[in-house]
């Protein structure tokens, strides 16, 4: 089995719908001292994508789990929302 982040952007598209942009992904190496930690670390891994890759203002979604074959996420563990101002969070539920 396969687990890592996921990260997208979600954006409003119109009054009722939203979108939900796929903008980073990092598998988790089962081999890592840190790996039975990889839930609690979703913060720490979702605000780093936010800073390294300057990403602006916008409300992103992050999750953590099992990678299905696809590639996409198939059994979510962690989910984590962040409001970003462009240069820090502003929120995260």
């Amino acid at each position: 089995m396969r687990y890592g982040y996921f990260a997208y952007e979600q954006r409003k598209t119109s009054i009722k719908d939203m979108a939900f942009e796929f903008i980073g992904f990092a598998e988790v190496n089962p081999e890592s001292p840190e790996y039975d930690r990889s839930a609690e670390r979703l913060h720490d891994w979702a605000l780093g994508l936010l800073t390294t890759c300057n990403h602006e203002a916008g409300y992103f979604v992050f999750n953590y789990g099992q990678v299905g074959e696809d590639g996409e996420p198939e059994d979510i563990l962690a989910t984590l929302d962040v409001a970003w101002n462009g240069d820090r969070e502003l929120a995260a539920t």
